[in-house]
């Protein structure tokens, strides 16, 4: 019998059909654990769009949330608190190896040089796919509902991303400010 990758019904943006696409397509990977880094509103459906896809193809999912109002938030409206955790990124001995890591608008957040010195530590903390998303260039975000977090300080170009041997789909959604969600299959050793 051959599993097919479910994809629940679902209004998808543009930038979310990008990693839906990326899932679909590396679905012989046959992903079993899934980290999302970044939280918030967990009462808005909309922001559920990965989590159904992972409860649809028996993926256990966790969250990695850098701010704890959200963390606390998001328990308080009923996300189960062994599905959440307060950390960074960057701290890469916070959260165990993962099979997949979505980074959803993520990078643009953390100094340039910082991220790029991280990069190859978070991608030994994934199993089989790594994901991020994030502005194409230049897009300004200040402080965001009071979290310094938000703030972008960080612009990504497709080269930087090609030379790190990511694979890139452009994403324009938008007439000013333009995305990109960029990927890399890392295989570790297990046949699929």
């Amino acid at each position: 019998m051959v599993n097919i990758f479910k994809i629940p019904s679902h209004n998808y943006t543009e930038r979310e059909l990008s990693v839906v696409k990326i899932l679909e397509n590396n679905q012989h990977l046959k992903i079993k654990s899934f980290l999302n880094v970044g939280f918030r509103n967990w009462n808005d459906l909309r922001n559920h769009w990965w989590i159904r896809i992972c409860e649809e193809n028996d993926i256990d999912w966790k969250i990695l949330e850098i701010f704890k109002e959200n963390v606390d938030d998001t328990i308080r409206k009923g996300c189960p608190a062994n599905k959440i955790m307060l950390g960074d990124i960057l701290d890469v001995n916070k959260y165990e190896n993962v099979d997949c890591l979505l980074f959803w608008h993520g990078p643009e957040h953390i100094d340039k040089a910082t991220f790029l010195n991280m990069v190859s530590k978070i991608e030994n903390k994934v199993n089989k796919l790594i994901i991020f998303g994030m502005p194409l260039g230049y897009e300004p975000q200040d402080i965001v509902y009071g979290n310094k977090h938000e703030i972008h300080i960080s612009e990504w170009y497709l080269d930087d991303w090609k030379n790190l041997g990511y694979e890139i789909v452009e994403v324009h959604d938008r007439i000013k400010y333009q995305h990109m969600t960029v990927f890399k299959v890392l295989y570790k050793n297990e046949k699929y």
